[in-house]
């Protein structure tokens, strides 16, 4: 889980430094459930050669979805300057740049994205030998990272 953060909002007005109008400042605290993975469309399988050996082509491992858990969305935290206020849009555009947020710190995440693709590749891999297996063959698998588009 991520936790995202905050954003601050600020109206330029010939008063605002005087009297801090215009300064506006919200803060929203979330949980959010990252999905990683790879685009199965994109894995290619060869047929077994004479050695049994099986060949997977598989991409690199990419966010597949950023949600929100809502029962952890606090209450958002507000600052406000004299005679300001933050409006329904200004709430729902300060969640929005937390999300986006969230994802970009998501996809940075190196390890998260290697560990994807190693449970990708177990699991590519169990199912090959399974159907192997089922046939009565044995299957070796060998790997090859998919071309970076």
């Amino acid at each position: 889980m991520i936790t995202a953060g905050a954003c601050e909002l600020t109206m330029n007005c010939i008063f605002g430094k005087i009297l801090k109008t215009g300064y506006k400042k919200i803060w929203i605290e979330y949980e959010g459930i990252v999905e990683y993975g790879i685009d199965i469309n994109k894995v290619t399988v060869s047929e077994p050669d004479k050695d049994n050996v099986v060949k997977i082509t598989i991409p690199e491992a990419q966010v597949l979805s950023v949600n929100v858990d809502e029962d952890s969305i606090s209450t958002p935290l507000t600052d406000k300057g004299f005679l300001t206020s933050i409006s329904t849009e200004e709430k729902v555009e300060t969640f929005n740049k937390t999300q986006s947020e969230m994802k970009k710190k998501a996809e940075k995440d190196n390890e998260m994205l290697s560990r994807a693709k190693d449970r990708a590749k177990i699991l590519l891999e169990e199912y090959i030998k399974n159907v192997g297996e089922s046939i009565g063959e044995e299957y070796t698998v060998e790997w090859e990272d998919a071309e970076v588009e």
